[in-house]
């Protein structure tokens, strides 16, 4: 069937001309769609973006609700902190009020309250103060504006396969390196800061590692001007190291 060419030719045919068809491009959009409605889109933990459309005719019953002095009233934005409670109208935080021209179709709103939620009526508003809703929008929810508080882990290792049985993805880790272990440093090396220790079991102050003075030819003394033989030791990263000489 995907080898049949009438398939193949039928994707790319819009139809015939003038039923949904023809220039996609053709005519112009349309000013309004003759809906009461209104979208909350949120932006980033601070904004969001409102766009709107209301009718004359639900303009008209508006004022109309709100009596004389709805004669006089404008169109009117009310956006909603509704953090923690589902809306009824009622009982919300609290509220502020936007005024927009008739002709506004789009609005962006600077909040400021990451991690809250907020709704957005449109209406008409008197100077008495009094507010007749048209459109409601739906709850938009902030997201925080910093990292995550919580800091558990979770662990999951990727398996090849569908099954549980299908080996990992990637092979765990096996160094190579087939070496003497290195040395570390203990509490008694002289990086740990203390007295340095022989492997062996002894130490610098062991009396059998101690300095002993040759005797001199002649029974001279050390450091006179006679010459002499002096043997030493020293421990280096937990080696003894012994030497002699003048």
């Amino acid at each position: 069937m995907s080898g049949d060419p009438r398939v193949e030719k039928a994707k790319f045919e819009l139809g015939p001309v003038g039923v949904g068809g023809g220039d996609i491009d053709a005519g112009d959009l349309p000013w309004a769609y003759g809906e009461d409605r209104i979208t909350a889109v949120v932006r980033d933990p601070d904004s969001a973006y409102l766009y709107w459309e209301v009718t004359d005719e639900s303009i008209a019953a508006a004022r109309a609700h709100l009596g004389p002095a709805g004669e006089g009233g404008w169109c009117n934005l009310r956006v909603y902190d509704v953090t923690g409670s589902p809306f009824d109208g009622t009982n919300a935080n609290d509220y502020f009020d936007i005024r927009v021209d008739r002709a506004d179709r789009e609005h962006y709103v600077m909040l400021r309250r990451p991690a809250s939620s907020m709704t957005v009526e449109v209406g008409v508003k008197t100077h008495e103060g009094f507010f007749r809703a048209i459109a409601r929008s739906g709850r938009a929810d902030f997201p925080r504006g910093s990292p995550s508080p919580s800091t558990t882990r979770e662990w999951m290792t990727v398996l090849s396969g569908p099954t549980r049985e299908a080996p990992p993805c990637v092979t765990p880790f096996r160094s190579r390196y087939a070496g003497p272990d290195p040395l570390v440093p203990r509490p008694g090396d002289p990086l740990g800061g203390d007295t340095p220790q022989d492997p062996a079991g002894s130490s610098p102050g062991d009396p059998s590692l101690a300095a002993e003075p040759a005797a001199p030819p002649g029974g001279g003394a050390l450091g006179g001007a006679s010459e002499g033989s002096t043997l030493s030791s020293s421990s280096i990263g937990g080696r003894v190291e012994r030497w002699s000489g003048p």
